[in-house]
């Protein structure tokens, strides 16, 4: 039988009825009584850590999360957090940055209505915390109204609070159905930096499966960009440097001037110094994507995967990008995840994907010649672009 840690944040899910109304306070035994399928698979234990709303939740709150996690880590097999709604995607994708080499499950749950609220899905979306947290994979995720959230697709569930999910670098989605995980719904990023296993064949870094690599040796090699990754709040230098902790002013701005980020920094007038508000609001799009390029090249990747990573910016400032990476990172290689045939069309190699699978490869030049889908689509764009004849 497992042995899980159910860790109490605050939110509704868990709460109990008082004289004063509801108080986030964990009962084993209340909560086995409420989820009786939980008690054939784990033992569970309770940590009250805080009792906040969750628009309360600070990052301070996020690094006592993650050394309690640490603290009893090797005690348990896996760890239920009990939250808010409204933000449990920044919790999760703080946890996911503070605890990266994770195999244990960490799974985040919440509701509006607590458990013993009849007709509603607080019974099912704890259950199925504790199935997952029992039987599912490592790393940090979300379990709510029956799906395991993990990505980008879930802003759609949690709103603008899933902004700050963008850059983590997760499986997009993952259903629950029957006490099962069955099926992983993913875009082609995300299986290098081992974010998820692979359900048939093999991902192979330097000839290796990526499953022999530790989880922490594989993604600190790893730098990735999405099309619509997150900034924090705190100025342009704090921001570089989650991507290492002891970059120089210089560095930053050899990164930046790659990245075409470093003439907009430069006009404003605190320059690297000047703050972000939440979810860089203050810059535009483009500004945000050339922030996040300049991020992950700080980081000097053996593997750099740009997914649609400069889809708001212009063509100009693409085609500097894509030349300065040609000789940026010697010896890294770069993924280019794109729609626009100009972004990728000087790569050594093009992978053509049709209704997800593998449609053709080669260069620019031999796709033309040999792959209907690849010139219908490029063609389409020149003539968009008023190029074509």
């Amino acid at each position: 039988m497992k042995n899980i840690l159910m860790i109490g944040t605050g939110g509704t899910i868990a709460s109990g009825q008082t004289a004063e109304g509801l108080a986030p306070e964990l009962d084993p035994s209340r909560l086995l009584q409420d989820t009786p399928r939980v008690a054939q698979l784990c033992r569970v234990d309770c940590l009250q850590l805080y009792s906040l709303d969750s628009t309360n939740i600070r990052p301070c709150h996020w690094l006592g999360l993650a050394r309690a996690i640490r603290e009893r880590y090797d005690q348990y097999d896996g760890f239920v957090i009990s939250h808010g709604t409204d933000t449990m995607a920044y919790t999760a994708a703080a946890l996911s940055y503070l605890i990266q080499d994770c195999p244990k499950p960490i799974v985040l749950t919440g509701a509006q209505k607590p458990i013993w609220y009849d007709g509603t899905d607080s019974k099912r979306n704890l259950t199925d915390a504790f199935l997952y947290a029992c039987r599912g994979c490592g790393g940090v995720q979300i379990v709510f109204n029956g799906k395991v959230i993990l990505g980008t697709r879930a802003r759609k569930t949690f709103s603008k609070s899933f902004q700050a999910f963008s850059s983590v670098n997760y499986p997009e989605l993952a259903l629950i159905q029957d006490e099962r995980l069955l099926q992983y719904i993913t875009t082609g990023s995300r299986p290098a930096p081992r974010f998820y296993d692979a359900l048939s064949g093999t991902v192979k870094v330097d000839g290796r499966d990526v499953r022999e690599y530790t989880l922490e040796n594989l993604r600190s090699g790893v730098s990735m960009v999405l099309q619509n990754g997150s900034l924090f709040s705190g100025t342009i230098a704090d921001n570089l440097r989650w991507a290492d902790p002891n970059a120089t002013r210089e560095q930053m701005q050899a990164a930046c001037a790659i990245a075409r980020a470093e003439e907009y920094i430069n006009r404003f007038p605190d320059g690297y110094d000047t703050v972000l508000e939440q979810n860089a609001a203050n810059l535009s799009g483009g500004q945000r994507q050339r922030l996040l390029i300049a991020r992950a090249i700080l980081k000097k990747p053996r593997i750099l995967i740009l997914d649609d990573s400069t889809s708001a910016v212009d063509m100009a400032t693409d085609e500097h990008i894509r030349r300065c990476l040609r000789t940026a990172l010697p010896g890294a290689t770069k993924v280019i995840i794109a729609q626009r045939i100009n972004s990728i069309m000087s790569c050594d190699r093009i992978v053509v994907l049709d209704q997800g699978r593998l449609a053709d490869m080669g260069t620019h030049q031999e796709l033309l010649e040999t792959c209907p889908i690849y010139r219908e689509v490029y063609e389409s764009q020149q003539e968009g672009a008023g190029i074509g004849g």
